[in-house]
This record gives C-alpha cells, structure tokens and sequence, in this order.
C-alpha cells in the first residue's frame, strides 16, 4: 500500500468504530494495517482485537442476565463466577471477531477506492472512463442481507468515483462497503 492510503485508512477507520475509548480506536487501524501488509495473521489480529475491547451495553445485559439466571439456581458462588467471566470472554471474543472483520473489510474496499483515485491523479487513467460496481459476495456467511442484495440492482450502471450509491434500507446513498457488520460486499472498477 501507498503511504497516502495507509494514511487515510487509519483516519477513515478511527471515524467508524463506535462505543470505544479513544486509545481503542487509535489502535484498531494499526493492527489492520498490519493484517493488510502481512504482518500479522488473522488470528493474531484477532487476539489484538479482543484485548481491546470491551462489553457493548448490550452484551452487558446479557451477562448480567446470565448471572441472574444463575443466582437463581444452585450453582455455587465459585462455579458461577468462573460461568459468568467465560460467557463475557465469549461475548468479547464475538465482538472483537466482528470489529475485525467489518474493519478489515472496510479497509480493503477504502484503499482500492483510493488506490483508483491516486491513478487518475497520475494521469494513468482517466477518471470518466472508470466506474465503481458494488458487487454482493453470494456466497457470504451470514447470507446476504436484503439491503446489500438490492444496492447492485440500484445502481446498474456502475457509479463515478466520486458519486454514492443509492441504497434500500433508508440510508440515501453509501460511497462504499460495508454496508453493515459482517458485509462481504467489495467495489470493483471498470
């Protein structure tokens, strides 16, 4: 990668993560820009991630419901705290799994963006002969969701470099994915 798009790809991934401290976001594009430069398997990003994060108040919720639950039966103090922590430690490990993928993904479909606009400022192509497609992944674990799968049908044609695609799902236009979580969507140029 060009030293400009690692660049913008850190700012670009410190805007997207929510519901983090500001140390978290800062550090969550140098290990994708580790993954994407190879310096780092995912598994090892993986690991990164889940040191990083924390509970969504959501996952919260949830947990303080499993510790209810169990309160309420005859497990006893020690066996239900050891429950407890390793139903948090799945949570994290499931939300840190999910950052991961939907950062890195972002990335991908941000830097090839980028990497097409630093060819037409080269001159190497010109911007009017070039148009971006979203292309659906068919074949993605969770299934395409309904909103994704109306995107390429919207935009038929392709759009400019610069233009946003219309969308279905009341967001008026996207520049690119993912759309949502566990997208597996990608640009492509032609």
């Amino acid at each position: 990668l060009q030293r400009g798009t690692t660049d913008m790809l850190a700012t670009y991934l410190r805007a997207r993560v929510a519901d983090l401290t500001a140390t978290t976001r800062d550090a969550i594009p140098g290990i994708v820009t580790r993954a994407l430069h190879g310096k780092n398997r995912a598994r090892d990003q993986l690991d990164e991630m889940v040191g990083l994060v924390g509970l969504t108040e959501s996952q919260a919720k949830t947990v303080a419901t499993y510790r209810q639950g169990l309160e309420a039966s005859d497990t006893l103090p020690l066996q239900r705290s050891r429950l407890v922590l390793q139903r948090a430690a799945v949570l994290m490990s499931q939300r840190a799994t999910t950052i991961a993928d939907s950062e890195l993904q972002a990335a991908v479909n941000v830097g090839a963006q980028h990497e097409v606009a630093s060819a037409v400022a080269a001159g190497v192509t010109g911007a009017s002969d070039l148009r971006r497609y979203w292309v659906v992944q068919r074949a993605a674990v969770p299934p395409v969701c309904q909103y994704c799968a109306a995107i390429p049908a919207l935009n038929r044609g392709g759009v400019a470099l610069d233009e946003p695609f219309v969308a279905a799902n009341g967001v008026v236009s996207v520049m690119a994915p993912p759309l949502h979580p566990h997208c597996r969507c990608v640009l492509d140029f032609r």
